[in-house]
């Protein structure tokens, strides 16, 4: 992916973690559709169609905050809406 705005998700020198569950403290398990991760900095990226929607942004928030409590720094966040056209929603 060459995109300027997606080059942090696509690191070749990172782990990446694809729709991969996460068990947080209170048993609540969430699935990041993308996690990467390059010396304890993680980027989330999530692919989402149709209409915008603040719930998107709130589930972000939450694997987030699951990565936060795991040690590690969440440095950027993404929100890719796949549709006629792409519309990449940095937070």
């Amino acid at each position: 992916v060459n995109h300027p705005d997606l080059k942090e998700h696509f690191s070749t020198e990172a782990k990446v973690f694809n729709e991969q569950s996460i068990i947080k403290i209170k048993n609540n398990t969430i699935k990041p559709d993308r996690v990467t991760i390059y010396k304890n900095k993680v980027t989330l990226i999530d692919y989402k169609t149709g209409q915008k929607n603040n719930q998107y942004i709130e589930q972000l928030k939450e694997y987030e905050l699951a990565l936060i409590e795991m040690n590690y720094e969440v440095v950027k966040k993404t929100i890719l809406y796949i549709g006629d056209k792409i519309e990449i929603v940095n937070l």
